[in-house]
């Protein structure tokens, strides 16, 4: 068998069930996968009653009504890799980008998986590591773990672990998730957009940047996808 053949498999069966849940069609659907992560890129998302809502300001309720969407579509995928392909799933993370029409979903995978193609001739990756624990130092403490994973030769997964101060976790504990979820996303997304130097250490710009967090392993998954 062809090794990029269950990745296809994969990328078809996530955009027809995405369009069976959302009605809307997709521009772009590919799957990526090494180490413990597969991850699923998606462009061309954002549905017509979506494009009113945001261009309305009303994001929230995007979001919100997305994510119950996706905890059922999740709950069927994860079914379909155990049974067809044989694949364990640890944690999800997904994230979209509302302004690029982008997203991922992203599957940490209880064992780690041979790289269907070569992951590509990265550099500065150790610099990369550094910087990404500098800014978040800045907001909110350097992780006790990060692990940097190159996939494909332009998408990197940056795994943070013990990366939750005290204060989050009793906003967690007193239900407050969806706003802290929230207010995470905007404050990481910005200063990693604006205030790392990933582009230097890298030598490539950094196209789209995917967060996600599961507070209760204490642990966030990024996606980095350079041009």
């Amino acid at each position: 068998m062809n090794k990029q053949e269950p990745l296809l498999w994969i990328s078809q069966y996530v955009h027809d069930l995405l369009q069976q849940k959302f009605g809307q069609e997709l521009n772009h659907c590919e799957a990526f996968l090494g180490g413990r992560y597969l991850v699923v890129f998606v462009r061309g998302f954002v549905s017509a009653m979506e494009g009113v809502l945001l261009r309305q300001g009303q994001l929230d309720k995007v979001a919100n009504a997305r994510a119950m969407v996706m905890e059922s579509l999740i709950t069927e995928y994860k079914t379909y890799l155990k049974l067809q392909l044989a694949l364990s799933v640890d944690e999800f993370y997904q994230d979209w980008s509302y302004e690029n029409n982008t997203g991922v979903i992203i599957a940490l995978l209880k064992e780690e998986q041979e790289h269907p193609e070569p992951p590509g001739d990265w550099r500065g990756l150790d610099g990369l590591e550094d910087e990404v624990n500098r800014i978040s130092h800045i907001i909110e403490q350097t992780p006790r773990l990060t692990t940097v994973v190159p996939l494909t030769p332009r998408v990197l997964i940056v795994q943070r672990d013990g990366i939750l101060i005290l204060l989050e976790k009793v906003m967690i504990a007193k239900g407050y998730v969806k706003e802290l979820r929230a207010t995470k996303a905007d404050v990481e997304k910005d200063y990693f957009h604006h205030q790392a130097n990933f582009t230097a250490m890298v030598g490539r710009e950094l196209e789209d940047l995917f967060v996600d967090w599961n507070f209760e392993s204490d642990r966030s998954i990024m996606c980095l996808m350079w041009k």
